[in-house]
C-alpha cells in the first residue's frame, strides 16, 4: 500500500507547527532523522481560544488504570485544557477491569456520558453507530476540524479504516507517524565479535551464515566457558502465535503468515521462497549456529542470555541489551538468493481504534459537539500533543516545572528532562498519568523522539535503526483484521487449524523431525488444502479488495 505524504519535509520546515515551536528547533529535528524518508509536518490552523463562547463542562467515562490519579481533576493537563479551551471535563472513571461490563450497562440503560476517551470498540460502533447512541462526526470534521482533514488527506488509510459502509465516521483515533515504534524487530549484531573475528555487518543471509560459524566455538566474552550462542531467536509469541523472526524478511515477506504484494493476498507459508527460508533455518539449526531453545523459550529466557553478553545476533527486543547496549550495532534489511530487493515490515501509518479513541454520543448538544471536535482539532497539533505526553514546558511554565529537552550529541533522537513538584508523587501522576495515551492525536516523529527522550533505550534504538537504513528499507504491512466484518471474523476461527498446521509444520522442518524433500513438502502442501487455504486465501483477498474500495476522504 502506498503512503501518501501532503507536504515534503523541506516546505515543512519552514512551517510554523502548533505555534510551539521556532523554525531553529525544527531545522535541529530535521538534522536528527534520515532524510530519505518524508515526515509529513502538517499545517496547522490558526486556533483561537478559548474554543467556546462561555465555559462549558463536557461528561467522560474513562478507563482508568494503576498507572492513573485517582483523580483527574487534580493534575495539570485537565487543568491546562480547561483554563486554555474553556472546556472541563466532568470524568467517571472505571476500573479497567471491568470497563466493557460497564460501558456496555452504561449504553443499555441510557445513562452514558457525552463523550467516549478510550476503548470504543469495532463492535461498539457496529452496535451503538448503527443504533444513534454514537454520532457521525464526519460533518462536523469537514466544518470544525481543518487538521483532522488534513491528517486524513495524507492518511487515506485511517479514513478507509473508520468509516462505516453507512459513510459514518463514530471514532476519531489516535494516529501515529513514528516509525520507529511501529515495528518492535530490529537486527542487531554484537559489534565488539564481530570486529574480533575479522568480518563485517553481513548484507545478505550467506554473509550472516559465514558471521555465525566464525562466532561458534570461541570464546567471545572472554569468560573461559563455551556458552557462546551465534543467534537467538523465539519461534513464537507469548500468545504461542508464529513469532516473525528477522530472518524471513531477507527472503522477501513481512509477516509468518499473511502478507500483501501488489494488491494480492498472500499465504507465505505455501510460498516458494517461505520454503527456502525454512531450508535455511533447517541449516542454521544443524549447524548449532541458531539457539536450540529456538521453539520453546519465552521472553525472559532470551533477554537472560542477552544480559549475560552470551548471544552474537539477535532480534530481541532491547530492554536485555540496556547494560551493554553500545556493544551492538544494526543490521540493515538483508537480502537471499531468493530475494534482491531489502524488504522491513513497517506500518505506513498507525492509527489506534478501540485502543486510543474519542466518540461523541447523542446526550451531547449541538453546541457541545462541536466544541469537542475544536477540541480533537487542537489534540492533533504538535503542541498539544505535547503537552498532553509530558506537560507543560519549562519555558512557558511559571513554576519552572515540565520538561524540556535537547538533541543528544551522535544520536538520532532527543534528551529530554522532567521536574515536577513534590506533592506528586510521579511525574506522570502531575501531567497526565498516561490518560493523554488514550486520546484521539497526532504523534509526528518530532513527538515521538521527544517524549521517548528521557529513555536512553529508545534513544539508541532510533539511532541504530537511522544509520542502517531501516526506515528507507521498510515495506508498508497492512493490517488484515480490521477489513474483516463480524460475521467473517466468525469464519475466521474455522482456519485456525489451517495456521497451526503451518506453524507446526514450520518447527518440524526446521529442527529435523521431518525431512524438507520435495515429496514431503508437496505433502504438506496437499495438507494445507484440506484445512481450506484456497477458502481462507479467498476471504483474505475479498476483505482487501472490500477495504480497497472505501472512500480515501472524508468528502
Amino acid at each position: 500500500m502506498k503512503r501518501i505524504v501532503s507536504i515534503l519535509l523541506a516546505m515543512a520546515l519552514l512551517l510554523s507547527v502548533g505555534g510551539a515551536l521556532a523554525q531553529s528547533e525544527l531545522s535541529q529535528y530535521s538534522q536528527s532523522i534520515d532524510l530519505s524518508v518524508d515526515y509529513p509536518v502538517f499545517w496547522q490552523e490558526d486556533i483561537t481560544f478559548p474554543l467556546v463562547d462561555e465555559p462549558m463542562t463536557i461528561s467522560v467515562m474513562f478507563p482508568r488504570n494503576a498507572n492513573h490519579a485517582e483523580d483527574f481533576s487534580d493534575i495539570w493537563w485537565t487543568k491546562h485544557v480547561a483554563e486554555l479551551t474553556g472546556i472541563t471535563f466532568d470524568f467517571t472513571l472505571v476500573e479497567d477491569s471491568v470497563w466493557e461490563e460497564r460501558k456496555n450497562l452504561a449504553f443499555m440503560s441510557g445513562n452514558y456520558p457525552e463523550v467516549f476517551f478510550a476503548k470504543i470498540t469495532q463492535a461498539d460502533e457496529l452496535t451503538y453507530g448503527y443504533e444513534g447512541k454514537l454520532l457521525d462526526l464526519k460533518p462536523l470534521i469537514k466544518e470544525y476540524a481543518p487538521n483532522i482533514v488534513a491528517l486524513y488527506e495524507a492518511f487515506p488509510d485511517v479514513v478507509k479504516g473508520t468509516t462505516h459502509e453507512n459513510g459514518a465516521i463514530y471514532v476519531l483515533p489516535m494516529i501515529s507517524y513514528a516509525p520507529r515504534s511501529s515495528n518492535p524487530h530490529c537486527i542487531q549484531i554484537n559489534s565488539k565479535w564481530l570486529e574480533a573475528v575479522g568480518l563485517d555487518v553481513p548484507t545478505n543471509t550467506e554473509e550472516l551464515y559465514q558471521v555465525l560459524k566464525a562466532f561458534k566455538g570461541k570464546d567471545l566474552n572472554g569468560n573461559g566457558i563455551d556458552d557462546e550462542i551465534p543467534t537467538t531467536l523465539r519461534a513464537t509469541t507469548k500468545a504461542g502465535n508464529p513469532n516473525n523472526d528477522y530472518l524471513l524478511y531477507a527472503f522477501g515477506y513481512t509477516d509468518m503468515t499473511d502478507d500483501l504484494i501488489d494488491g494480492k493476498y498472500v499465504f507465505v507459508p505455501a510460498q516458494d521462497n517461505y520454503r527456502a527460508y525454512v531450508e535455511y533455518m533447517r541449516r542454521l539449526y544443524s549447524e548449532g549456529l541458531l539457539d536450540n531453545a529456538y521453539f520453546t523459550q519465552d521472553v525472559t529466557e532470551m533477554e537472560a542470555k542477552l544480559a549475560a553478553e552470551s548471544v552474537g545476533v539477535t532480534d530481541s527486543s532491547l530492554n536485555a541489551l540496556l547494560q551493554n547496549y553500545r556493544d551492538y550495532e544494526a543490521v540493515p534489511a538483508l537480502t537471499s538468493p531468493v530475494n534482491d530487493q531489502p524488504v522491513w515490515p513497517m506500518t505506513s501509518i498507525n492509527y489506534q481504534r478501540g485502543v486510543a479513541t474519542m466518540a461523541i454520543t447523542d446526550k451531547c448538544s449541538k453546541e457541545k459537539a462541536i466544541a469537542l471536535i475544536k477540541f480533537a482539532n487542537y489534540l492533533v497539533t504538535t503542541e498539544a500533543s505535547l503537552a498532553a505526553r509530558l506537560g507543560p514546558s519549562q519555558q512557558e511554565s511559571e513554576d519552572g516545572y515540565g520538561y524540556t529537552y535537547e538533541r543528544i550529541e551522535n544520536k538520532h533522537a532527543y534528551g529530554a528532562t522532567r521536574t515536577f513538584p513534590s506533592e506528586y508523587s510521579s511525574y506522570y501522576r502531575y501531567r497526565m498519568s498516561q490518560t493523554a495515551m488514550f486520546l484521539p492525536a497526532y504523534i509526528n516523529p518530532l513527538v515521538d523522539d521527544i517524549v521517548v527522550g528521557s529513555d536512553d533505550k529508545n534513544n539508541w534504538e532510533t539511532t541504530l535503526w537511522t544509520e542502517a537504513g531501516i526506515y528507507a528499507n521498510s515495506r508498508p504491512v497492512f493490517d488484515l483484521q480490521s477489513t474483516f466484518t463480524e460475521e467473517e471474523q466468525t469464519d475466521l476461527a474455522y482456519y485456525q487449524e489451517l495456521i497451526d498446521y503451518a506453524t507446526s509444520s514450520r518447527a518440524k522442518f526446521i529442527n529435523g523431525d521431518v525431512e524438507l524433500n520435495d515429496e514431503n513438502w508437496q505433502k504438506y502442501l496437499d495438507t494445507l488444502e484440506s484445512y481450506g487455504m484456497s477458502d481462507y486465501i479467498e476471504l483474505c483477498q475479498r476483505a482487501y479488495d472490500r477495504y480497497s474500495a472505501l472512500p480515501e476522504t472524508i468528502d
